[in-house]
């Protein structure tokens, strides 16, 4: 089975540390990525992803990446499931990044 993303985009928001319940932590951010066409008015929309970042690719992140930077990514997809303030189970996919660099015009 084959799961793998790539992304060119901009840090929308600064890398948060998060920890999970065994202690283990991970940067948390946002990339947004320019669809490749236009609008009925004329305008490029825009996408935004959540993106985890666990490991050596965590420090490097919180330590070099700020917002506005341009990014590229590799990584792959992760459904997961929280219940929100009502209780209510909801989905959400994730990216779990294993590869990122900075690219010129940051």
């Amino acid at each position: 089975m084959i799961n793998n993303v790539t992304l060119v985009g901009r840090i929308v928001d600064n890398p948060r540390t998060m920890r999970d319940e065994k202690g283990n932590s991970r940067e948390v951010m946002k990339i947004e990525t320019v669809r490749p066409f236009r609008d009925n008015d004329g305008n490029y929309g825009t996408d935004e992803f959540d993106v985890e970042l666990w490991n050596g690719i965590s420090a490097q992140v919180k330590d070099y990446y700020s917002v506005g930077k341009l990014v590229g990514l590799k990584g792959r997809l992760e459904n997961g499931a929280y219940y929100d303030v009502e209780g209510n189970l909801r989905g959400k996919i994730h990216i779990i990044a294993e590869q990122m660099i900075f690219l010129p015009g940051s």
